[in-house]
Parts: C-alpha cells; sequence; structure tokens
C-alpha cells in the first residue's frame, strides 16, 4: 500500500501552520478488508503530530485536513474524499462506486491541506 505524496506548499510561524500535498494512488489501493482507502497521518504533511485544536472549527478535529479535490488523468474519471469516520482517503470512480485494486487508483490524485495552531 502506498500513497505517493508530493509537497506543494508548507509554512509555519509561531504555533500556526499550513501543509498542502499533492497524492497519487497506486495499483495497490486497498478497498476491501479492515482498512477501506488510504490512512492521512501528520506525516503525509511533514508534520510531527495534529495539535489539538484548530482554526478550522469550535469543535476539537479529529484529522485536521481538508481535500481539495480529485485530479484525474484524462479518460481515468473518479474523484476522491476523506472518509469522516476513518479519517482514510478513499478514491471513487466516474460512477461513484469506490475503485478496485487496478490501475485506475494511479491515474487519481488529490490535493490535500493541513492547517491549524
Amino acid at each position: 500500500m502506498a500513497l505517493t505524496v508530493t509537497p506543494v506548499y508548507k509554512w509555519a510561524q509561531g504555533s500556526k501552520f499550513v501543509s498542502i500535498v499533492q497524492v497519487t494512488g497506486d495499483t495497490s489501493y486497498p478497498n476491501t478488508g479492515g482498512t477501506v482507502g488510504y490512512p492521512i497521518t501528520p506525516a503525509t504533511f511533514g508534520l510531527n503530530t495534529y495539535e489539538a485544536t484548530s482554526d478550522v472549527s469550535q469543535a476539537v478535529p479529529a484529522v485536521p485536513y481538508f481535500n481539495f479535490g480529485g485530479i484525474v488523468a484524462s479518460g481515468a474519471g473518479g474523484f476522491t474524499k476523506i472518509d469522516g469516520t476513518s479519517g482514510n482517503l478513499r478514491f471513487f470512480g466516474s460512477s461513484g462506486t469506490e475503485i478496485a485494486n487496478t490501475a485506475t487508483a494511479a491515474a487519481i490524485s488529490a490535493t490535500l491541506m493541513a492547517y491549524g495552531h
């Protein structure tokens, strides 16, 4: 299970931070069993940990990151979303069905952002 992570932008000042990365799937996309989708951790963003508070909501966020949206290769179709329960990044085909472990996952990328303080 490998998710390719390419840093796009990282900024920190005092206790505040922003980190934006582009992620791309691979042919071993996990869509069965106990773990569906790619786990997104602080290390995905080049961070050591997520802070307990964030400017993004009044509640303590379990996973303070956002998915800007999927970027798909020409003809691949599909999109990504972050699972609200597990916090994993999941890949879906153009029909809205989660993709199988195929080359389709390798053609899908997404831009993710983490920020807080």
